[in-house]
């Protein structure tokens, strides 16, 4: 922020400065029906203040919760402040919190000016008020009575004003400079006049791309200067579309002028695209493959490929339509086995404009394809044994198929057929032509060979042999109470092929839910989401690797209850306040804490009755029919109805 902002409010807060050192003052803007009042100094330390406004029946309290302070703690000056904190401390030229808020509550011009330029500043220094029943053109008279905070009166200060809302004036001349991807706005606005109603403050700029709506763009604060000529860069713009511009400026309270004249302009797109980088080369059965990095401008639209059998040239341009920018690559199909070629690329944007050339990439064509890998390959188990079949490859050159096999997803696979194999239909009987056992799980890998033993890609398949038996239910599955929760431990299944436990719970009334899952064992489990008093039973299933579930669970019952009261409710307070008792006391802290139960009687030895028909909450309870001759005990209660001891026996002082 400009250190030489805001000339224009120098005298005016040079006038509410000296004025100030003869009398507070204050004065006052209106939005609607609400009138905002501002001191012109802020409050001392130990000082507060209370705003009347009077009526026919005499001055009437507007501030009614509690007096209007100013805020010295600056984490809270700091959670007031909100969006403004920025600002202020660009303002300040500082970060640190302690010095913000001494800044904003300092009896200075810089103090007052942050205050006018933020309502939440205003606050902080104990400046703002603001009165939200008025109706706009009345008369009205405010007292304000300010007083130390132990309630000393130390000055006070009256004064008759009309609710007027005054709308500043609208900027004018606003006039329009393009720039690169940026557009300057300059207006004009009338040097202030010494006339305080004039408090036209901060200025919005708002903008409208092509046909759509105008917005608000300006992030941050404009204040107003009557140093330099106001002005606003917008910066990142689209090339090629018609902007529109209309600003305003806004008053302290918020009261908006109506909008400057709208100036329109459009951002022409001169800039060619960037150089493409990174281009290479591949070769494929049906022509060479070209790719490139994609050009991530935002008005990048396309490409051209150019190709010469010269790094010198001349390069031609060989794709008929433009190449969509987000398919960075091309298949030249005209291109002769063994012959060098060299490839130069070029991006183009919205506007036509196109880049340089890339840096050219060169390429042999050989003749070295594999062939078409067979497709759809498919399984079925027959008596244990596994037989495969497949569609074979296109490719004329063909001379058999290989097979691969393997019991693990990664590593080496041995390859089943000595020579290529000549048909489509393999069978695998296993070990002594005896089939797999139930359960049994292979990868298996096909591929083409040619004439020239260039082999196809893979194509692969999972086989897996039926499992129909279903795995043993865990060991060793146990469930304990552990104070807050329930600890559920379970040991392993006898069966190898176990690959999930699942974890049940139910009770009497309500359905099984799961409870988790897991996929190996021993495991444990704490269950804190049981509730004190209620049976649960517990259960564990078992699911093997082809999906069979145990028939049976192991189940365990444990009903989870707590018989041990929370600690009783300390520093408890009772105090007599306008015909009734206000008791408060400390939380009592306990895992299961439910709330509190508040008993009077008549005689610090009496029977005490209980007063609340519900449980307690808070830590505070009115009794409308309390005195300063009743007693009073607190007991904590926990979710299981355990009641608490009472720390002692209170009555109002």
């Amino acid at each position: 922020m400009k250190k030489t902002y805001l000339i224009i409010w120098l005298l005016f807060l040079l006038v509410i400065s000296s004025n100030a050192q003869k009398k507070r003052d204050f004065f006052t803007m209106v939005k609607g029906g609400e009138l905002a009042i501002f001191l012109t100094e802020p409050l001392a330390a130990n000082e507060v203040y209370n705003v009347y406004r009077k009526s026919d029946t005499g001055f009437i309290l507007l501030n009614k919760d509690e007096p209007i302070r100013a805020i010295l703690n600056p984490a809270e000056a700091k959670v007031v402040l909100g969006k403004d904190w920025d600002l202020i401390s660009n303002a300040v030229d500082s970060e640190n919190d302690v010095e913000i808020t001494r800044a904003i509550r300092s009896k200075t011009f810089r103090g007052a000016l942050l205050s006018l330029v933020s309502n939440n500043a205003a606050k902080v220094a104990g400046r703002w008020f603001l009165d939200k029943n008025i109706k706009r053109g009345n008369s009205y008279t405010y007292k304000i009575i300010f007083e130390t905070i132990s309630g000393e009166k130390t000055d006070s200060l009256q004064k008759n004003v009309k609710a007027i809302e005054i709308i500043p004036n609208a900027p004018d001349n606003l006039e329009l400079i393009a720039g690169n991807k940026q557009i300057k706005l300059k207006w004009k606005y009338p040097q202030w006049s010494g006339d305080f109603s004039d408090i036209g403050f901060t200025y919005n700029v708002y903008r409208k791309k092509g046909n759509g709506k105008f917005e608000k763009v300006n992030e941050n604060i404009i204040i107003r200067d009557d140093a330099s000529t106001p002005e606003y860069d917008d910066l990142w713009l689209d090339e090629g579309i018609k902007y529109s511009y209309k600003v305003t400026i806004l008053d302290p309270i918020g009261n908006e002028s109506k909008t400057s004249n709208i100036a329109e302009i459009l951002l022409l797109d001169k800039t060619p695209p960037a150089i493409v980088r990174n281009v290479m080369s591949e070769a494929y059965r049906n022509g060479m493959k070209i790719s490139w990095n994609m050009n991530t401008e935002l008005d990048a639209v396309s490409y051209n490929v150019y190709r010469a059998r010269s790094l010198k040239g001349p390069f031609k341009k060989i794709n008929r339509t433009p190449i969509a920018v987000e398919t960075p690559f091309y298949m030249d199909s005209t291109i002769v086995e063994k012959k060098q070629f060299f490839y130069t690329i070029t991006a183009l944007d919205k506007s036509g404009n196109e880049g340089k050339q890339s840096n050219p990439s060169s390429t042999y064509l050989a003749d070295n394809f594999p062939p078409d890998a067979p497709t759809n390959l498919t399984y079925k188990v027959v008596n244990n044994k596994v037989e495969l079949s497949w569609i074979n490859a296109k490719a004329k050159d063909i001379q058999g198929y290989n097979i691969y096999k393997s019991e693990r997803p990664t590593g080496m696979k041995s390859r089943l057929n000595l020579t290529p194999f000549k048909g489509n239909i393999f069978s695998d009987t296993g070990e002594k032509d005896k089939g797999f056992g139930y359960g049994a799980k292979f990868y298996y890998t096909i591929t083409a060979q040619d004439s020239s033993r260039n082999e196809s890609d893979s194509l692969n398949i999972i086989v897996y042999v039926p499992d129909v038996e279903a795995p043993f239910p865990p060991v060793n599955f146990n469930v304990v109470t552990k104070g807050d929760y329930l600890f559920v431990s379970c040991g392993m299944s006898p069966s190898v092929d176990a690959d999930k436990y699942l974890l049940y719970r139910s009770t009497t009334n309500n359905k099984k839910i799961k409870l988790s899952e897991f996929s190996k064992a021993p495991f444990s489990f704490k269950d804190t989401t049981i509730v004190k008093g209620a049976n649960y039973i517990y259960s564990v299933s078992v699911i093997d690797t082809a999906g069979n579930i145990s028939k049976t669970s192991v189940q365990d019952t444990i009903m989870f209850a707590d018989f041990s009261p929370p600690p009783a409710p300390r520093n408890v307070k009772a105090k007599a306040v306008n015909g009734k008792v206000e008791l408060t006391w400390v939380k009592s802290i306990d895992f299961d804490m439910a709330g509190y139960n508040v008993y009077r009687s008549d005689y610090p030895t009496g029977t005490f009755e209980l007063l609340n028909k519900n449980i307690i909450t808070k830590t505070n309870y009115a009794d409308n029919n309390g005195n300063k001759k009743s007693y009073y005990r607190i007991k904590a209660i926990d979710t299981s109805g355990n009641e608490s001891k009472y720390d002692k026996t209170v009555s109002p002082k």
